[in-house]
């Protein structure tokens, strides 16, 4: 099982092996080594070695994602009788102040027309973006489309990145922009999903399985929200993801 510890500065590999009695052929205990790499040791691992019958135990995976230098990984032995307790990457992102959002807020959009965002990363940025959800929404008959690498070439309006802690420092390295027009602006991009959503809201959660690694030239994620009605309506879109450096 391998597990960052909630600094973000300690890593650890437990291999645990059964061990049978010579006389009895019978499982005895665990036998199991632990392995240390650390800068800060102070982080504290309990476990617990019993007798034959009963369960080892140790404290929960709180980090999957340790921090912005600091890659996703898990490996670990899920059985019913000894379930791991793992926290969602990007919850732990979120507590290193590694997750950030962009909203286009609600925006008046024309008859047949659309609302589109875009988040960059820029060249040689160092970061790889993992996407986590993309929602939004109207009162009315909508289209969402998802496109990588598209673009639209007008100014928009500018989007600052939040960051989900409050507590943190930590600032996105991403660009981000929005535009309502009449008609399509979308330039180029792979279309990844298509949603018609008849009302309400929609919400795509990818759960960090979209990754955009930093590359020579910008990289984008971008959605499309078409308004399919013959008249105005309010329209919003909303992105969040979380950010490791590569």
């Amino acid at each position: 099982m391998y597990a960052p510890n909630p600094s973000g500065l300690l890593s650890f590999e437990v291999r645990c092996a059964l061990i049978s009695s010579p006389r009895t052929n019978r499982l005895e205990g665990r036998q199991c080594h632990e392995e240390i790499n650390s800068q800060n040791t102070a982080y504290s691992m309990m476990i617990h070695i019993l007798n034959t019958g009963r369960e080892k135990q140790m404290s929960p995976n709180y980090n999957p994602v340790s921090g912005l230098t600091q890659p996703i990984y898990v490996k670990s032995l899920q059985t019913i009788t000894t379930p791991n307790i793992v926290s969602s990457p990007s919850y732990a992102a979120a507590q290193n102040g590694t997750f950030f959002a962009i909203t286009s807020q609600s925006r008046s959009v024309a008859a047949n027309g659309f609302l589109t965002i875009q988040l960059t990363n820029p060249a040689n940025s160092g970061r790889t973006l993992y996407i986590q959800r993309v929602s939004g929404g109207a009162t009315v008959n909508t289209t969402i489309d998802v496109l990588l690498n598209a673009t639209f070439s007008a100014a928009g309006t500018s989007i600052p990145p939040v960051n989900s802690n409050q507590g943190s420092t930590n600032t996105s390295l991403t660009t981000s922009k929005f535009i309502t027009q009449a008609t399509d602006p979308t330039i180029g991009g792979t279309i990844f999903n298509s949603i018609i959503q008849t009302a309400g809201p929609v919400v795509i959660d990818y759960n960090g399985e979209i990754a955009i690694p930093p590359t020579t030239t910008n990289r984008t994620f971008y959605v499309r929200l078409t308004n399919n009605t013959n008249q105005t309506n309010l329209l919003s879109l909303n992105i969040s993801w979380f950010e490791l450096v590569t």
